[in-house]
């Protein structure tokens, strides 16, 4: 078996909220959109387009889903996301959102900073160093 990719699908109760936070706040870009007042469904990409990170509105998944939709949005998932000038974002950043974790130096080699989105999804930002 070969895996091509894994896409994030954030599951939530306002489509246009969450994108308003990605875009306007972490500078991702919409690639396409279905439905509007409300928006259903988004898919958001990085600005060179090889990040991705899918948006569905709850009550449309748990049409789908049924009753394995039922439980925690968080769910304990953590979404992370590789980059690099870590330290300009940050600062950037740092006011418009909740910090969760401060920009720190890890001792395996990295520099990491986690925030909370709009819906309560943890974000954790890491650059290689």
């Amino acid at each position: 078996m070969k895996l091509n990719k894994i896409v994030p699908e954030l599951i939530v109760e306002d489509v246009d909220k969450t994108v308003n936070f990605y875009c306007g706040i972490l500078k991702f870009v919409l690639a396409e959109s279905f439905g509007n007042n409300p928006m259903r469904f988004a898919r958001l990409k990085d600005s060179d387009g090889k990040t991705e990170l899918l948006i569905m509105i709850k009550e449309d998944f748990q049409k789908e889903l049924g009753d394995y939709s039922v439980g925690k949005t968080n769910g304990g998932a953590l979404i992370l996301i590789g980059m690099e000038d870590i330290n300009n974002f940050y600062l950037k950043i740092k006011s418009k959102v909740r910090v969760l974790r401060e920009l720190q130096k890890t001792d395996y080699n990295t520099i990491e900073f986690t925030i909370e989105d709009v819906n309560g999804y943890l974000v954790q930002f890491v650059e290689r160093v």
